[in-house]
């Protein structure tokens, strides 16, 4: 604009199809490596309404608002894998990918995305306590990223600020032999009617 002001509003959509498959798998190819895995695929038609003056922002009137209406045909990809490895019985070791593929909306171009994060668990006092190191995004690339041509030609980077590393201690206070009995005692009364009445 003459003015160098830009005004962008969005509406609603006016209709949105989408229809897609998923797959998922599990997999123990050693007994101290398992496995998960998850894909899907879904395509998308986007349908919205946009407007855009055809006359200076200072000079416009409601006659110089011009209404459009856009669509989109997308397809989308993500695909997922977790690993958990048994080092030993108290330590245990992950590894979590993520992969996003290109796709597109009514406003943008949004890129391509990954990231992978792993950990590890150090299990302590006969399972009581454990001790957890996780390191998220550990390539520093878990960022929305994205490239557009409406209302002007644009290109932009959001970082979710992910690469985080993370150290806890969890422990479990109480006998679990105790519980374990009251559970079995729990039962018995059931099968004989509650014992109360």
């Amino acid at each position: 604009m003459n003015s160098g002001r830009l005004i962008l509003t969005h509406d609603n959509f006016d209709d949105s199809t989408a229809f897609g498959v998923e797959l998922s798998t599990s997999l123990k190819p050693k007994k101290w490596w398992s496995l998960n895995g998850s894909f899907d695929l879904y395509s998308q038609t986007l349908m919205g309404i946009a407007e855009r003056l055809n006359a200076p922002i200072e000079t416009a009137v409601i006659k110089d608002i011009i209404t459009e209406t856009n669509s989109v045909d997308n397809v989308a990809w993500n695909f997922r894998l977790y690993n958990s490895f048994k080092v030993s019985k108290k330590v245990n070791l992950t590894a979590f990918g993520f992969y996003r593929g290109r796709n597109s909306n009514l406003q943008f171009n949004v890129k391509p995305m990954y990231f992978v994060n792993v950990g590890s668990r150090f299990s302590f006092d006969e399972g009581k306590g454990s001790i957890s190191l996780n390191y998220n995004d550990i390539f520093n690339t878990m960022k929305f990223r994205f490239d557009g041509t409406s209302p002007y030609v644009q290109e932009g980077e959001f970082n979710w600020e992910s690469n985080t590393i993370y150290l806890g201690l969890t422990y479990r206070f109480g006998s679990t032999k105790y519980s374990a009995k009251s559970r079995k005692n729990r039962s018995d009364d059931e099968k004989s009617g509650g014992g109360f009445l």
